[in-house]
């Protein structure tokens, strides 16, 4: 499925994109994600881009809880 698919269910995200959710969801800025995850600020930007558009989600904070909710965020907790 697709970024752009109705039906797209949470866990089709990439790897990648799990990994930039689960960093976000610790509060890490896109300046730390690009960091951590050796990327481009752009890059992780238009990765949140199309994660809230296969989330259905108008706002980052949307798309957070709809992550948490589908167990996509994992224990944001940990570091």
């Amino acid at each position: 499925m697709t970024d752009n698919d109705p039906g797209a269910a949470p866990g089709d995200l990439t790897p990648l994109q799990l990994a930039i959710v689960r960093l976000l969801a610790q509060g890490c800025s896109d300046d730390h994600v690009a960091d951590r995850l050796g990327l481009g600020l752009r890059t992780v930007q238009r990765h949140v881009s199309r994660i809230m558009r296969h989330l259905h989600a108008r706002s980052r904070f949307e798309a957070g809880v709809a992550a948490a909710r589908a167990g996509l965020a994992g224990d944001a907790r940990r570091n």
